[in-house]
């Protein structure tokens, strides 16, 4: 079981290697192609963390809509100050880029608050928990549209830099951006740009582009960042599941679930 195990290792330096599995849901640290080769057996934490990081994701949308750190800082110098333009939720449009299992537990938490749930995946395969989809063809299309934009896919050859500078400027100058995917999604030099010229409602990032190997530049510029830019270092993951029958469901399907 591990995760990082080959960032640092080659897979030959296991010759005995039979099986491996992975605590993350994406398989982009791991040779998948050299380990089917081998015939390795390669499985993933798929389903694990859905619920956690679903949860992570509402939080952070509704505190930047609701702007909740303002309040508790507020709190802490103690001033009484009311703010009257806080914008309502329902009625707006979430676009969720990789409609699987954390996507949809995402979008069946936001459908409570009577949004617009917009799914974009890579077949544009219909879901009865969204109300529109598109193919990856269409992505612009579909950020063009959002309020808020939630990035849940897996990190590819294909998907590397995707929210990149031109996509960032498709988007809303007010929209709200949260990112539970992988750091290498988002173009983050592109992203700093953007927040500095005073885009966006409010950005919330838990993954990093250069967080495994050199952290503190980019963290760094996150760390002095605007007020609306959010940041945590993998929360999701530091989730506790609502019962032992329920977390052991979820590892025993990633478990036996074959990829």
């Amino acid at each position: 079981m591990c995760n990082g195990l080959f960032l640092h290792h080659h897979h030959s330096d296991f010759p005995q290697l039979r099986f491996v599995h992975l605590t993350s849901a994406g398989l982009d640290r791991a040779p998948v192609r050299e380990l089917e080769e081998r015939g390795v057996d390669l499985r993933s934490a798929t389903g694990v963390y859905s619920i956690p990081v679903a949860e992570w994701v509402v939080t952070q949308v509704l505190q930047l809509y609701k702007r909740s750190r303002d309040f508790w800082r507020h709190q802490q110098e103690h001033r009484w100050v009311k703010n009257r333009d806080l914008p309502e939720l329902a009625g707006s449009t979430v676009t969720i880029v990789g409609f699987g299992d954390i996507g949809r537990e995402v979008a069946k938490r936001l459908r409570g608050f009577d949004v617009r749930i917009v799914a974009v995946n890579s077949e544009d395969r219909p879901s009865s928990l969204a109300d529109m989809t598109f193919g990856a063809a269409d992505l612009g299309a579909a950020l063009r549209i959002a309020d808020v934009v939630i990035l849940a896919l897996p990190l590819t050859p294909g998907t590397r830099h995707l929210i990149d500078a031109a996509a960032l400027q498709l988007m809303k100058p007010d929209a709200v951006l949260v990112d539970v995917s992988r750091g290498g999604i988002v173009d983050q030099e592109a992203l700093l740009a953007a927040l500095d010229e005073g885009r966006f409602r409010g950005v919330a990032l838990d993954v990093f582009e250069m967080f495994a190997l050199s952290p503190l530049p980019w963290q760094a510029s996150v760390a002095a960042g605007p007020a609306n830019l959010a940041a945590t270092c993998y929360w999701p993951c530091c989730c506790s599941p609502s019962s032992s029958a329920t977390s052991s469901s979820r590892w025993e399907w990633a478990r036996t679930g074959r990829l």
